[in-house]
């Protein structure tokens, strides 16, 4: 399996647990600022994911077992998606002043549902879309 194949799905799962880390040291004056971070994230990995992610026309690669499958229409949607949520984390901080508690956790709560939407973007087969969507 080529490691770089699932880099949108475990850089964002990263960032998620990240950002939850980082909620249990900072002040809570600070952790508004958490969804700028998050959204600045993202914008590192789609940079990352224009630069070094390169498909040639018609080229598909699959990982476990050829549930998972990562071509060009996948690629897109994963760039699309990645763009809709750093819109969505920068509306959400100006939000986020009206929760008491709790703003990193929504925070990551909208990463990790975009983890999701990733997974579901490149299934293969409706056993991963099933579990991607839970």
């Amino acid at each position: 399996m080529n490691v770089a194949v699932l880099s949108h799905e475990g850089s964002v799962l990263g960032l998620g647990l990240g950002v939850l880390m980082a909620d249990l040291w900072l002040p809570v004056t600070a952790r508004r600022r958490l969804g700028y971070a998050a959204a600045i994230g993202l914008g590192l990995i789609l940079c990352y994911s224009l630069l070094t992610v390169q498909l040639a026309p018609g080229e598909v690669r699959y990982a476990f077992g050829k549930m998972y499958a990562l071509d060009e229409l996948a690629l897109f949607f994963k760039r699309f998606f990645l763009i809709g949520a750093m819109i969505v984390l920068l509306l959400s901080v100006e939000f986020a002043d009206r929760f008491k508690s709790g703003v990193a956790e929504y925070y990551a709560l909208i990463l990790f549902a975009l983890v999701g939407v990733l997974f579901a973007s490149s299934a293969d087969e409706f056993s991963l879309l099933f579990v991607s969507l839970d």
